[in-house]
This record gives C-alpha cells, sequence and structure tokens, in this order.
C-alpha cells in the first residue's frame, strides 16, 4: 500500500509524513529507526495525549462488554469535546463520525446507550461524571510488526495525578523535575521534560512505571492515520 500527501497535509501534520514511511521501513527490514520514539511524543502531544487516553480493551473482540463500552464512550467524547470548546453534549451522529475514525467497529459490534460516564437520551449524548484522571505521558519502547500488517507498539507511561506536587510526587516525577533542575513547570514545559528524562535515560527509576501495548492498522489518512485495534496496561 502507498501514500500520498499532499503539501498541505505534510505542513499540518508533518510528523505522520514521516512515521508512515518509518513504518513501512520496518515492516520491509525488521530494523527500527532511532527517531521514532521522539516522532510518536510529538504525534502524542500535537493530539492532546492520545495516547494516553486511550481506553483499555480489544476492539476486534465483538459484542462490547460493558467496561469496554464505558471507556470507549468517554474517549470517543472527549476527542470530539477536545475539538469543540467542550460542549457537554454530543449528537448520535458526531459519536458515530468520531468513533470510526478511531476504531474499526463501523456500526457492528455497540448500539447507542447510556454508559458510566454519559446519558443517552432522545439521539444525544450528555456527559454526567467527570473524573479528574490526571495524565499520561508515554514513550515508545519497542515496536513489532504482525502478521497480519497491523503494528504492535509498546509504551512507557508515566502516570501523574491532577495536581500533583513536588513534595508528594512519585519517584520517577520528582526524577523529572531533578532532571530540570525545576520544582514546578508549566503543562508544556513538564511535558518537555519527561521527554527528555526518558530520552536521557532517566526515567523509570525503579520497577513501578507502567506499560501500554497499543496494536494499530495504517488507514492511509494523513489526519487519522491509526485505526486502534485494542490498548492494554501491562
Amino acid at each position: 500500500m502507498l501514500f500520498y500527501f499532499t503539501k498541505p497535509y505534510q505542513q499540518i501534520f508533518p510528523q505522520t509524513v514521516v512515521i508512515i514511511p518509518s513504518l513501512f521501513y520496518i515492516q520491509h527490514t525488521g530494523e527500527t529507526t532511532d527517531d521514532l520514539a521522539q516522532l510518536f511524543w510529538t504525534y502524542d502531544g500535537q493530539n492532546r495525549n492520545l495516547l494516553g487516553s486511550l481506553p483499555s480493551g480489544n476492539w476486534t473482540a465483538l459484542p462490547l462488554t460493558e467496561d469496554a463500552w464505558d471507556g470507549l464512550s468517554l474517549f470517543v467524547y472527549e476527542r470530539w469535546a477536545r475539538e469543540n470548546n467542550w460542549p457537554l453534549t454530543i449528537s448520535e451522529t458526531d459519536f458515530d463520525h468520531t468513533l470510526v475514525r478511531y476504531f474499526p467497529l463501523g456500526r457492528y459490534g455497540w448500539e447507542d446507550r447510556s454508559s458510566h460516564y454519559l446519558t443517552y437520551q432522545d439521539g444525544t449524548y450528555t456527559r454526567t461524571i467527570n473524573d479528574n484522571h490526571g495524565a499520561r505521558y508515554c514513550y515508545l519502547k519497542r515496536i513489532s510488526c504482525m502478521a497480519d500488517g497491523s503494528f504492535q507498539l509498546v509504551f512507557r507511561c508515566l502516570d501523574v495525578p491532577e495536581l500533583t506536587e513536588y513534595a508528594d510526587a512519585s519517584a520517577d516525577v520528582r526524577a523529572v523535575y531533578d532532571h530540570a533542575g525545576a520544582e514546578e513547570l508549566q503543562p508544556q514545559e513538564f511535558r518537555r521534560a519527561v521527554y527528555r528524562a526518558f530520552a536521557d535515560g532517566v526515567i523509570p527509576t525503579g520497577n513501578s512505571m507502567t506499560e501500554l501495548t497499543v496494536t494499530v492498522r495504517l488507514t492511509g489518512e494523513a489526519r487519522y492515520p491509526f485505526r486502534f485495534l485494542s490498548a492494554r496496561d501491562g
């Protein structure tokens, strides 16, 4: 499969344009490239921590369980809401369009209904529970090509609860601040500091850091380059 991107897409989604040929290089040679971790980090940042907000689940195992639907519905709502000034409601049409951008479900294996986070009524989803789940920063550890043409991505994850201060932070979070030479950083500064700590081998400091395993298939689209087939911790 070949991918052709027009100049505007190259300007708006430069990391996607580089990531996809890099994945094909791995697929055909079995060798990884040194800059993929940085490319995925930048892609994730440009997409507002998309990887860290992925719900756990196998999106090829249907029908969906209730737990899978809870996580999926929250992810879909938040993806759409981020681009639309965070309204409390989303129409079933916008929900459907957003879902199929990221997951290989189409209209199969699920139906419009309420979840733990959203109430569904008369064609509209309404956000009813607002959890402050902090932030998860995902740094690519390794990548594997699967026999069916998909890719398995394994990330080291730094989980930072909401409103974490230096004195109460985990050893890994404190190591990020120490490596940056600061005890307080703005969100974008902190994100850059986390990347440097990962890239320089400062973190993880021990065995407490989680891992996220994500299986994706390429779509051929610059704006939404991946279909997420599954995601799981561990």
